[in-house]
């Protein structure tokens, strides 16, 4: 009987582990943010999001800011993060390290998909064509934006034009430096000098896809459309809108694959750059990875 009640017990130990699988049982969803998107939202905000998605989700979700990009993007070298709401280009770093999957593209101002820039000029400047600004003083942002960098060098490149570059820091940097006449033009974001008297759009540098929202590889199917669907959810409740304002000014969601994005690795390339170039600290990164594979 003693002999009887042991086994019973061994089998029931045995069989109920098997009942829960590993994922589940493991530790809740992990959302992970880029420090620029975990900004505005803040402890009360980032704990709204956690309520929100997990009722949403009908699973525990956690949502971790990260401390800087480069530990955003690692965050997905393993299972530390299921899902990432991260910048343009490190997304791209992670899709093309880790291999994460693009899920809901974020939309902006008037549901809009896309992000334009553009290179701006004095009203009363020398500068009246983009060919004029061969060898003159040019204002980018930094060697990360999207319309203070990767756009109009695209752009440029396009048109054989090589100015002389400067980078300013942020687009009011970029603005002032045109203003103050230390430069020629600046590259900015669309709709940056509306307020700016004397200053002229001289061009536009084109568009590239908002970022999106996306899941690691290997995340268990159904884990990730729950996920996917609370998010999607976010935008139908005004908590849920007020939270995405909060996280980058978003103001809907749509469907993406990866594909949404095959373009902007294309102009990455073509103006002699790589992801990892675009994403601070994104080179060691890749480096340690490829150091890593060498070593396994």
């Amino acid at each position: 009987m003693k002999r009887a009640f042991l086994l019973r017990s061994l089998a029931l130990a045995v069989a109920l582990p098997a009942c829960r699988s590993p994922e589940a049982a493991a530790r809740p969803l992990v959302l992970e943010l880029s420090p620029a998107h975990g900004a505005g939202l803040g402890a009360d905000g980032r704990a709204a999001l956690e309520q929100l998605l997990t009722a949403s989700a009908g699973l525990a979700v956690r949502v971790n800011v990260a401390r800087d990009a480069a530990s955003a993007v690692e965050a997905f070298a393993g299972n530390a993060a299921d899902a990432g709401l991260l910048s343009l280009f490190e997304y791209m770093l992670a899709r093309h390290e880790y291999r994460v999957e693009a899920r809901l593209q974020l939309l902006r101002g008037q549901n809009q998909a896309n992000y334009v820039g553009e290179i701006v000029i004095r009203d009363d400047g020398t500068v009246q064509t983009l060919k004029d600004l061969q060898g003159r003083p040019l204002a980018f942002v930094d060697e990360y934006s999207v319309s203070g960098f990767l756009l109009p060098a695209r752009r440029l490149k396009d048109e054989g034009v090589r100015p002389v570059t400067r980078f300013a820091g942020s687009h009011p940097a970029a603005i002032q430096a045109l203003k103050d006449k230390q430069v020629d033009a600046a590259a900015v974001f669309h709709g940056a000098i509306a307020a700016e008297p004397g200053l002229k759009v001289l061009a536009n540098t084109g568009t590239v896809p908002n970022e999106p929202l996306f899941v690691r590889r290997g995340l268990a199917p159904d884990r990730a459309a729950a996920l996917v669907k609370a998010v999607a959810a976010l935008p139908t409740t005004d908590e849920g809108r007020a939270l995405l304002l909060r996280l980058g000014n978003i103001t809907g969601l749509s469907p993406v694959t990866d594909k949404g994005y095959d373009d902007v690795a294309k102009d990455i390339a073509e103006i002699g750059l790589g992801v990892e170039d675009l994403v601070p600290g994104g080179r060691a990164l890749a480096v340690r990875n490829r150091v890593q594979i060498l070593a396994d």
